[in-house]
């Protein structure tokens, strides 16, 4: 949030500080990417996972055409995505995005929660009026950390992991999306629910009970 609120640019791009971009053309094609749509506020782009233990790149399936997104709103974005790809990531470095669309919309990250980009990541798509898809796979996520967030099943990873459910089945509750598109998301969100209820094992006697209680709570997300 600080470096958003202090960026001097017209687009703002995230880069985890282990992680790096494997295309040393990328930044000049996202450019002429926005002279050609000036008012897009948002380009996404492919990733690839560095498995750095095992000195081994994965790249995910992308089961999307650029061609289907080319002139869409974030909504219509949305709906076709999650029709193609049910497990599609949230990641905020996943993607280039116009500083002022940022600010208009009150776009920033929440605070003092895990996977807060599965807070914001769907909100720019939903408040999005024209997206962009970059088809390369330009982003290297580097995985087996120490330390690393989403290897951490801590008490408090889960419990954020249920918040980010339980958030996003209040928002939709309360806003006007069509059933279906609701009913996608909410089935990809809620991913982070199971999440806790997988990994509630692990945690002491005393973490377990409350983690269990938050989830029998929310049971409704099931």
């Amino acid at each position: 949030n600080v470096g958003i609120l202090n960026s001097t640019g017209e687009y703002i791009l995230f880069l985890d500080s282990d992680d790096y971009w494997d295309d040393n053309n990328f930044l000049y094609d996202l450019v002429q990417y926005i002279k050609k749509y000036p008012n897009i506020d948002y380009i996404f782009f492919r990733y690839k996972f560095y498995y750095q233990k095992k000195d081994k790149f994965i790249e995910p399936v992308f089961n999307i055409d650029d061609k289907e997104i080319k002139g869409k709103s974030g909504i219509e974005c949305l709906d076709y995505i999650l029709s193609k790809m049910r497990d599609f990531q949230w990641y905020a470095w996943a993607g280039i995005v116009r500083r002022e669309f940022i600010i208009n919309n009150d776009l920033f990250f929440m605070k003092d929660r895990n996977y807060e980009d599965a807070l914001w990541t769907p909100q720019v798509f939903i408040k999005g009026r024209l997206i962009g898809f970059y088809n390369k796979p330009v982003y290297v996520y580097r995985l087996e950390r120490e330390g690393q967030i989403t290897s951490d099943n801590s008490y408090k990873c889960l419990e954020d992991s249920i918040f980010i459910s339980t958030n996003w089945f209040d928002y939709l509750e309360n806003h006007s999306i069509k059933e279906s598109l609701k009913k996608d998301l909410l089935a990809n969100i809620s991913q982070r629910y199971y999440h806790a209820i997988k990994y509630a094992g692990f945690l002491n006697n005393k973490e377990k009970r409350v983690i269990i209680e938050k989830i029998k709570e929310n049971k409704n997300l099931l």
